[in-house]
């Protein structure tokens, strides 16, 4: 899966970089996925966040994200960045399906070709405006958390 994600990313001149939640493990996987396809982690890797702050922080750089990870993933939401989720767990189709996204939730064996056409497809359609999002960022917190609660 994520050698097809980074090689349809690499074909197309695209600017990336990894990040984690801040689990060693899958920090340790993103280094291995760096290193088997040739490419450097000081370039292409973020630091492992140690602390919520440092996560939230850090995807909140971030134009869009590709993610199967949940607290990611709420997280992009909560500031209006496209996120595609990678579906391994009921959760993640969960959450995707409450807030109305089930269209960008993928399976683990979808090609990196569709997973880039759907971000770029969600990317469009979302209005990324990071000045106006600070001021309803309480709010859309908030109202994911109802919708986690709901799940």
């Amino acid at each position: 899966l994520w050698d097809s994600i980074l090689k349809k990313i690499i074909n197309e001149k695209i600017s990336f970089k990894m990040f984690c939640n801040g689990n060693p493990y899958d920090y340790g996987f993103a280094k291995y996925i760096l290193k088997r396809n040739g490419l450097d982690e000081k370039k292409y890797l973020e630091s492992n966040p140690t602390t919520p702050d440092q996560l939230v922080n850090l995807i909140y750089q971030y134009n869009s994200i590709i993610s199967m990870r949940l607290h990611s993933l709420i997280i992009a939401t909560s500031f209006n960045i496209p996120a595609i989720a990678i579906s391994w767990d009921k959760k993640v189709d969960e959450f995707y399906k409450k807030i109305n996204m089930k269209d960008y939730c993928v399976r683990v064996d979808e090609s990196g070709e569709i997973i880039l056409q759907k971000l770029q497809m969600l990317a469009k359609k979302t209005i990324c405006d990071k000045r106006a999002l600070e001021l309803n960022v309480e709010k859309n917190i908030r109202n994911l958390l109802n919708t986690i609660d709901d799940l």
